[in-house]
């Protein structure tokens, strides 16, 4: 799972669209796959990744364009050409993977050297013969985390037991709260007779907050609740296995809705927006998960060079499915507002609809703008839950006064991703998210041989981009300005963890400095944001993205092994569209208007066809 798979899809393109440039473009926009190693994506250019490899697309910044420079003397040498989605007309790693199939059946001489992808491209090179075998000291298997190489490489594809290199890591379901919204209804809950523990390190920055950065909006949803009576949550303990376990954080969701009610003199308006307490951005694999944490069955694993579907055969997983979909759809509340002609609505719980037009619903912009408390998150989404120069991009360009509304830095917590159902779940689940490089083996050996030597450098190898003449490992630079990290045995160690985290203090601090001498930042806009050093901002962010997602990995890899169960694009085709018919039935079943619950056993039947 990651955190641009489900993005809506577009139309595909016919395969001889693909990977080929306009023949009036500049020579070095030119895409030629027999004198370049070509790296095709379904990224555009402001997703996270594309910040540490090449900045916007533009060949100006980043870890390509610094390649081609330094190395272009070199004899093994060939220019790397990174293909991104409005080139390879791919808009998700599916439609990456569906049109290298077309080149491949149609016998294109278009074919890329390396995708950015997952298992289910490998398999698709596999049935070609197309899989370049890495024969290198430098990048082999003995490079990467034991558990992650062998879940990445599990199909059975003979001699070649490394065919789908783990890239970039992050937790795409990451625990994330809106500090000002959670002060809030831990107060509420306390109010109705509840118990909330104080000692919890999420209590303690809630409080904190209170004095720090913006605060939830007069007309919120958040700002106009009351308890139904003193001891309406006496049965009700709220501590941090409340959020950080995945029925747990449903069912509290729920209770916490049929506890309260909208006050009288309630400020609610027309600017009032639709809001959760609770969110998922990837439902179905919270909804995947849960099930495992409390089965240790998977939907589908892999059984030679393909996948066995556990679900359409073992019918005590079946039950298991059903129940978890009645929890996930059935068991949710709202509350509804008449405020003029409009309705507005406050909902336990809402699937995200990331699908969506334009750039998609997705629960870090609901953190940011004070429509929920507390969701699971991409973490490589955390700067787009703050005050920063993207989201001042996405939400403030026409109106640079709308960032005065923002969630600073000082309002949003993030934490790891959740490994169970509930406290007492036999097992933990670990999501390993992002995506993988699969080599081509083209026609050219010159090209074969240059994408191995990039490949080489891109692990294992430094650059002085951000400070000239001091050099930095890669893995340090993709940390620092893309929030994803390398799991290598080399980056994922608690002495690693440390430098990460003194490295991210560095920039918290700057911040708070520059703060105190000047103004909050969303108190500067307009000509005053000129002040503002947004790098200090981005950087902290993706590096608190780095340190929530290598913890989940230690914290999962330090438990019993045998009680560890790994989840990662490791799928074909029939995968991906179960995960899709899946995700698409929850997200119906929350939406805020017009919502529909499909039952149970049509569900199943549907993903089984």
């Amino acid at each position: 799972m990651n955190f641009k798979k489900f993005f809506k899809p577009l139309l595909l393109l016919s395969p001889s669209l693909f990977l080929i440039a306009s023949a009036c473009a500049p020579s070095e926009n030119t895409i030629d796959p027999k004198t370049q190693v070509v790296m095709t994506t379904s990224q555009g250019p402001f997703w996270p990744l594309i910040f540490g490899l090449n900045v916007y697309g533009k060949n100006e910044k980043g870890l390509i364009p610094y390649y081609n420079q330094k190395f272009k003397n070199d004899p093994d040498f060939a220019p790397v050409r990174l293909v991104l989605s409005d080139e390879s007309k791919a808009n998700t790693q599916k439609q990456t993977t569906e049109n290298i199939k077309k080149l491949l059946d149609t016998n294109s001489d278009q074919l890329p050297s390396i995708v950015l992808g997952d298992s289910s491209t490998a398999s698709v090179l596999q049935e070609h013969n197309r899989l370049l075998e890495i024969k290198s000291d430098k990048l082999n298997p003995g490079l990467f985390k034991d558990q992650i190489v062998k879940e990445y490489n599990s199909f059975n594809f003979g001699e070649n037991k490394f065919y789908n290199i783990p890239f970039n890591i992050n937790d795409v379901d990451s625990l994330r709260f809106n500090l000002d919204n959670l002060r809030i209804i831990l107060d509420l809950v306390k109010k109705g007779g509840g118990k909330v523990d104080e000692v919890t390190e999420i209590y303690k920055k809630a409080q904190e907050s209170a004095q720090k950065g913006n605060s939830t909006p007069e007309n919120s949803f958040f700002s106009n609740l009351e308890v139904k009576s003193a001891d309406i949550f006496k049965d009700l303990n709220v501590n941090q296995d409340t959020f950080s376990n995945i029925e747990e954080a449903l069912d509290f969701s729920t209770k916490f809705i049929d506890g309260v009610k909208i006050k009288a003199d309630a400020k609610l308006d027309e600017n009032t927006p639709n809001s959760s307490i609770f969110h998922i951005d990837y439902s179905d694999l919270s909804f995947h998960k849960n099930i495992i944490s409390k089965t240790g069955k998977k939907f589908w694993e892999p059984k030679g060079e393909d996948l066995t579907f556990n679900i359409a055969t073992d019918t005590s997983l079946q039950d298991e499915f059903k129940k978890t979909y009645e929890k996930f759809t059935n068991t949710n509340k709202k509350i509804e507002q008449k405020v003029g002609q409009q309705t507005k609505i406050l909902q336990a719980f809402q699937f995200k609809n990331f699908k969506g037009t334009g750039i998609g619903e997705w629960g870090g912009h609901d953190i940011l703008q004070y429509r929920a408390v507390f969701g699971y998150d991409p973490g490589v989404g955390i700067k787009q839950s703050i005050d920063t120069q993207t989201t001042r991009n996405l939400f403030a360009d026409k109106k640079p006064e709308l960032a005065k509304g923002f969630a600073t830095f000082n309002d949003v917590f993030a934490t790891n991703q959740p490994l169970k159902s509930h406290k007492n779940s036999p097992f933990f689940v670990y999501n390993s998210g992002g995506s993988s490089l699969i080599p081509i083996k083209t026609n050219t050996e010159k090209i074969n041989k240059a994408a191995i030597k990039f490949l080489e450098w891109l692990f294992t190898g430094q650059n002085d981009i951000d400070k000239p003449g001091t050099m930095v490992d890669n893995a340090d630079y993709l940390m620092e300005n893309t929030g994803y990290f390398l799991p290598t045995k080399a980056v994922v160690t608690a002495e690693k963890l440390e430098q990460v985290k003194k490295k991210y203090q560095e920039y918290y601090d700057k911040i708070v400095d520059f703060e105190s001498k000047n103004k909050k930042s969303i108190e500067l806009v307009g000509e005053d944001a000129k002040k503002i050093d947004w790098s200090l901002y981005e950087k902290m962010a993706n590096l608190r993205s780095v340190i929530i997602s290598m913890e989940s990995m230690l914290n999962a890899f330090k438990e019993d092994s045998s009680k560890v169960k790994i989840l990662s694009d490791n799928g074909n085709f029939k995968q991906a569209k179960i995960s899709a018919t899946i995700t698409d039935s929850l997200i119906e079943s929350t939406k805020f208007e017009n919502s529909k619950t499909e039952s149970s056993d049509k569900l199943l039947k549907l993903i089984n066809q």
